[in-house]
């Protein structure tokens, strides 16, 4: 039968237990007898107490194994094992002590039995208190055991449920991701349509080109739940140019970076979708001329980004979020697992939204 580590390192304890505690017994009735001036025969004295308590040490690790087994019985309690061993084993150990009295004194008139049966009645009680404290250290390293057990268990149970639930908010940010770019590309190729019914060629060729870099980004980007502020910036720039070139003097963009320090990490399309949100309720709902305001700020390790844009206020916009903004906010909320700041304003010529994320910076 194979040994556990704990098993080898119990056992290894029980002896050096055992055998200290048999030293020094020896130690303490070699240094009584010469302090109280009687001869003292070292190695018989040796012997005899491992005649007496040598059993002791084999026999602790079996009440270990019989109260680690049946413990859980339902026909055997703890208190039954206890008088079950004590029945078994107390007369053994007696016979052990009758037999390191024989010896130790070197008794010839009587039989072993007869010394057995005229055993003082502290021999037995002693014996009896010996029993009481190995078991007891059985049951206690068991229910130590048993409690660090359940400890890791409740620990790996975490674990596995925390691990769970990432998996859960992976795939529901992968879910609200994948949402984002077929309504970004149905808005670009809009864009171009526009183009090409003018009779835009030049234009419409540039604005294809423009539209490959910006899906070759929103491709990479939705691989990852964190993107470098500095690319979505640099995506939006280009959304805003292939924009420029189909509405022309329509719209007029005033974006402004005031960021002091850079580096900072945002989730993908954090600030292309509160851009593209503003063109299509405030200008393409409306076709009228538009103001498109963006401020980028960091303070108090929080990025802020401020979008802000004319509109004719109309029953057709309302002051729904829409589909992008709805699932952005589900995914900021799925990302940070915090309180994240996000405001709306609406007046009869401007639209706001001011958000604040924490400021994540690059691995």
């Amino acid at each position: 039968m194979k040994i556990s580590k704990f098993g080898s390192r119990a056992l290894g304890a029980n002896f050096i237990v055992w055998g200290v505690f048999i030293f020094a017994s020896i130690y303490a009735s070699i240094v009584d007898s010469t302090r109280a001036g009687r001869e003292v025969n070292v190695a018989l004295r040796t012997y005899s107490f491992l005649i007496t308590f040598g059993p002791w040490m084999f026999v602790t690790p079996l009440f270990y194994w019989v109260i680690d087994r049946y413990r859980h019985s339902p026909h055997l309690s703890l208190p039954k094992i206890a008088l079950l061993l004590i029945v078994i084993w107390l007369p053994i150990a007696m016979w052990f002590d009758a037999l390191s009295t024989k010896v130790g004194r070197q008794i010839t008139d009587k039989t072993l039995l007869e010394l057995y049966l005229s055993m003082p009645v502290w021999y037995w009680t002693y014996q009896l208190l010996l029993f009481g404290a190995c078991f007891g250290a059985c049951v206690a390293i068991i229910f130590y055991r048993r409690s660090n057990a359940n400890k890791i268990e409740a620990l790996k149970i975490g674990q596995e449920k925390t691990e769970l639930e990432l998996q859960f908010k992976e795939l529901q940010m992968k879910s609200l991701q994948t949402q984002l770019e077929p309504h970004f590309l149905f808005n670009a190729l809009n864009s171009i349509s526009g183009l090409v019914r003018i009779s835009e060629k030049k234009l419409a060729l540039d604005a294809i080109k423009q539209v490959s870099d910006l899906l070759r980004y929103a491709v990479d980007a939705s691989n990852h739940l964190f993107v470098r502020f500095d690319d979505e910036l640099a995506f939006v720039r280009d959304y805003l140019a292939l924009q420029e070139l189909r509405f022309e003097d329509k719209l007029k963009v005033d974006l402004i970076d005031n960021r002091t320090s850079f580096n900072q990490e945002c989730p993908p399309f954090i600030l292309q979708i509160f851009v593209e949100n503003a063109i299509r309720h405030g200008l393409e709902r409306a076709g009228e001329t538009m103001e498109l305001s963006v401020k980028i700020s960091n303070n108090d390790s929080k990025l802020s980004l401020f979008i802000q844009n004319t509109h004719q206020r109309s029953k057709k916009n309302g002051d729904t979020l829409g589909i992008g903004l709805k699932n952005l906010r589900d995914r900021i909320d799925i990302l940070y697992q915090q309180p994240i700041e996000f405001e709306q304003f609406e007046t009869a010529q401007h639209y706001t939204v001011e958000i604040s994320i924490p400021e994540a910076s690059e691995n």
